[in-house]
């Protein structure tokens, strides 16, 4: 048993090692980033841009949509000498390799006779095409997923070993700075499932009088709630509205009426199989099987990973805001580590799951590796760089700053734009929208004209709706147009 659990972990580790670097492959070189990357590089900057390292900027205003944990670690790697594109990419790789060693533990937690479950667990989730693209980009999900499948690992633990609630504690608290406190949420759903089950080692009582368990309650609240009290304190009461009301509760409360941009209640099949193809099969069989057969719903922490990842399943139906398929950096890891459970279960030789996990790895391996090699997609580096340069040429300090968000990323602006100023970003300009600009920003009373760039083909809708618009240049099939709204100008 001794030499099995050796040869497994050392191949765990020789996995985790080729998965990691196959996907670090020119993740240096890429000139391309997708358009949420820009918010990334924006943020990062924005630390020493407005030498402010206690508030988030996008917009080049302090924000609240966004915390700023892997930001700051970005920002640090910014200012050690590491490339910008580098830098905004290598935490998200950290992370995913992570993300990979964590669930690897838990599937060997939940299966603690089987240590081939490690390997195994390791190249299904490696199977991913959206883990490996998400390994690859600037985005907060994989240190989300990270912090998240951590968090319920320590949370497990701590029941046998009272020490752990402290790193529990801490890995909760840093997964609410990170993008959401989706940890949070999860233990209080585990705690509800321990108590229906009548799980004697985690009742309340016991929880207070545990003083590890007390002090990791404490290092939790601290590290959740110091940064939304000390932007409130700075901004104000807006910043909770934006942070918990509009980026959570508003996204997914299945009571909130649609939302024009509403996701398809089902989507999430589509995401599913683009990113596991025939083991999303199995993995939901293995979900609902942990879920409803006698055998696997008598064991509790099994059990519970197949609850939650059901659970994440009705959030992503019910939401009445849009969600993305990069959000599956939650649900995979944990049907990952059921489905392992269930199958090591059913099949007495223990080497089989390991060599199931091969089998599926295999058939990911070519579009993991088009992601990987593939054409770049996104908005180039430098075009978009060039394109903001073309911008800043005509802008005067009255100018409030307007960009397309068809031509050009917001992030960008922000990020290779010269003015400290706040701006704006707008997807088709009506009426109503120049309304808005005249009585939020208070344009004539500031003296203030706005700066754009369109399309050509749009300059006669845009006279339309800002009379006395002037364009400044054409390059191509886009301008640049000022307006300067007159002190008598009104809108219907």
């Amino acid at each position: 048993m001794l030499l099995n659990r050796v040869v497994t972990l050392l191949l765990a580790l020789a996995l985790l090692i080729v998965v990691g670097a196959n996907a670090f492959r020119h993740i240096t070189q890429s000139q391309y980033l997708e358009y949420d990357e820009f918010y990334s590089l924006e943020r990062s900057h924005g630390f020493d841009k407005f030498n402010d390292w206690l508030s988030v900027y996008s917009l080049n205003e302090p924000t609240a949509k966004k915390p700023p944990l892997q930001y700051w670690l970005n920002a640090v790697a910014i200012n050690l000498g590491m490339r910008d594109v580098t830098a905004l990419r290598f935490w998200s790789w950290v992370f995913f390799l992570g993300l990979l060693l964590v669930t690897a533990a838990t599937s060997l937690y939940l299966k603690p006779d089987n240590p081939w479950v490690m390997p195994a667990a390791i190249l299904l989730l490696a199977s991913s095409t959206q883990l490996t693209a998400l390994a690859r980009s600037g985005l907060l999900d994989t240190g989300m997923g990270l912090l998240m499948m951590a968090g319920l690992l320590t949370f497990l633990y701590a029941r046998h070993q009272p020490r752990i609630w402290l790193l529990c504690g801490v890995v909760l608290g840093l997964g609410a700075l990170q993008k959401a406190p989706v940890a949070l949420l999860f233990i209080a759903v585990l705690l509800l499932i321990f108590r229906v089950k009548g799980d004697t080692e985690i009742r309340w009582q016991q929880l207070r009088q545990n003083r590890y368990f007390n002090r990791g309650l404490w290092i939790t609240l601290i590290l959740f709630l110091a940064w939304p009290i000390l932007q409130s304190f700075k901004y104000g009461g807006d910043y909770l509205n934006v942070a918990i009301k509009q980026q959570m509760l508003n996204r997914f409360s299945p009571l909130r009426p649609e939302s024009e941009v509403r996701s398809g209640a089902f989507d999430w099949v589509g995401w599913l199989w683009a990113d596991l193809h025939w083991f999303a099969i199995v993995a939901g069989c293995c979900t609902l099987a942990a879920v409803l057969l006698p055998r696997w719903r008598r064991q509790t922490d099994t059990f519970a990973y197949a609850a939650l990842a059901l659970l994440v399943i009705a959030a992503f139906t019910l939401a009445s805001g849009k969600i993305y398929s990069r959000y599956l950096a939650v649900l995979t890891p944990l049907m990952v580590c059921v489905s392992v459970k269930v199958m090591a279960d059913l099949i007495p030789w223990k080497p089989a799951v390991f060599l199931i996990g091969a089998v599926f790895f295999a058939i990911a391996f070519p579009d993991i590796d088009r992601i990987i090699d593939g054409e770049e997609r996104g908005h180039n580096y430098f075009e978009v760089r060039d394109t903001v340069a073309y911008i800043d040429r005509f802008r005067e300090d009255s100018d409030y700053v307007l960009i397309n968000l068809g031509l050009l990323p917001p992030g960008a602006y922000g990020y290779f734009g010269e003015s400290r100023a706040p701006f704006r970003a707008y997807d088709e300009m009506d009426e109503k929208r120049v309304a808005k600009y005249l009585d939020k920003l208070d344009l004539v009373a500031r003296n203030l004209s706005l700066l754009g760039m369109d399309k050509v083909e749009s300059r006669a809708q845009l006279e339309q709706v800002m009379p006395g618009l002037q364009v400044l240049d054409i390059a191509g099939d886009t301008m640049i147009w000022r307006f300067r709204p007159s002190p008598e100008m009104t809108l219907e």
